[in-house]
């Protein structure tokens, strides 16, 4: 075998070594591409959390405390019939301080108080994709309605008061206002066998006086 003859030989054995690596770098470069999208998705899932809470306390700012009656045909705000609209009203809540996220277009954001546990069934995101052109456009949410498909993320809003207790949510007495509260918001996920976490924590004030 003459030179030219072996390097030849030499080069497609060395193709034949280097092209499974190459297959496997690929495969590699798209896995992490998938979990770099998850990321992504799960750091805006943490974020919209925060945001949907200083939306609820902006808008609380926006109805006039004094002049709300409900008595005399004034709308609810978060289903509450008694008792002041407050800073914190629709977050305020005496028994539990998780909530997750159910949004109904037309109607807007609810807090559930329900669920306990970011891997329970109740935390679990649901994605709701637009069919028809009339349709709003697609939306994450956490109630299961309609064409809501599950994802793969769980995500758990967490709220604590600077105060100790609330004993009552609808009092408007100074005193059992808290000043400000500590939002967690937690999106956790599964994806290639591995469970991710996207955390996000941010604290809220009344400095609206």
């Amino acid at each position: 075998m003459d030179f030219e003859v072996a390097l030849d030989t030499f080069r497609e054995r060395l193709h034949l070594r280097a092209e499974p690596k190459g297959r496997m770098a690929g495969m590699m470069t798209i896995r992490a591409g998938q979990v770099s999208q998850s990321r992504t998705i799960a750091d805006n899932l943490a974020r919209e959390g925060i945001e949907i809470v200083r939306n609820i306390r902006d808008t609380n700012w926006l109805i006039d405390i004094d002049k709300i009656n409900v008595e005399n045909g004034d709308p609810l705000r978060c289903g509450i019939d008694t008792g002041p609209v407050r800073w914190d009203t629709c977050f305020c809540n005496t028994n539990d301080d998780t909530v997750t996220l159910e949004l109904t277009p037309g109607t807007g954001w609810a807090l559930n108080p329900d669920p306990d546990d970011i891997d329970s069934d109740a935390a679990l995101v649901y994605l709701v994709s637009a069919v028809d052109p009339d349709d709003p456009p697609s939306y994450y949410t956490q109630a299961p309605a309609g064409n809501a498909e599950p994802t793969i993320y769980h995500r758990l809003i967490t709220l604590k008061p600077s105060a100790t207790s609330i004993s009552d949510c609808a009092s408007n007495d100074p005193d059992a206002i808290p000043e400000n509260y500590t939002i967690k918001s937690e999106v956790n996920w599964t994806e290639k066998g591995k469970t991710h976490s996207a955390k996000l924590i941010e604290q809220i004030y009344n400095w609206r006086p």
